[in-house]
């Protein structure tokens, strides 16, 4: 969860009885930042779709920018930008779906990191979870092998 070398600095959270980790704005930390365990990285190259279980308040904004194969998107596709969600500000847990079309997960962005969540707005976002799926090879659906996905701290110092 924590990016301590850059910018991706978390703090914990306990929202609506679940604890969290949550972006911190205050500090100037809007990223949390998430890296792939390698073996699991090839399942990926026909998309994958990431879903978040964030807290639904304060009202604003978030998106995820991952590091891609489009060579068109900042940094030569390392932060490619999804469409951002809303946060309704009904102070409760919510799930969000992003589907990415064509990640790379070369751990080009900072600390090594495969993805991040970019709170929007000056407001923190929280979060308890992420999952990862692959995309079924051909169309926007995600792959229903039910395997989990190890995700490890993105920090440059290990």
């Amino acid at each position: 969860w924590n990016n301590r070398a850059h910018d991706g600095v978390s703090v914990p959270a306990k929202l609506a009885g679940h604890e969290a980790r949550q972006t911190n704005y205050g500090s100037d930390n809007g990223y949390l930042y998430f890296r792939l365990a390698a073996e699991g990285k090839a399942r990926f190259a026909q998309g994958a779709f990431i879903v978040v279980s964030a807290f639904d308040a304060p009202a604003g904004r978030f998106l995820m920018e991952y590091d891609s194969t489009d060579s068109r998107a900042p940094q030569d596709g390392a932060y490619k930008a999804s469409e951002a969600v809303l946060k309704s500000g009904k102070q409760q847990w919510a799930y969000q779906v992003f589907y990415l079309p064509d990640p790379r997960f070369a751990g080009r962005q900072n600390g090594n990191a495969d993805f991040r969540l970019r709170t929007r707005d000056g407001k923190d976002t929280a979060v308890r979870w992420v999952c990862v799926l692959p995309a079924v090879p051909g169309s926007d659906q995600p792959a229903g092998s039910g395997k989990a996905v190890v995700i490890e701290p993105s920090d440059s110092s290990q």
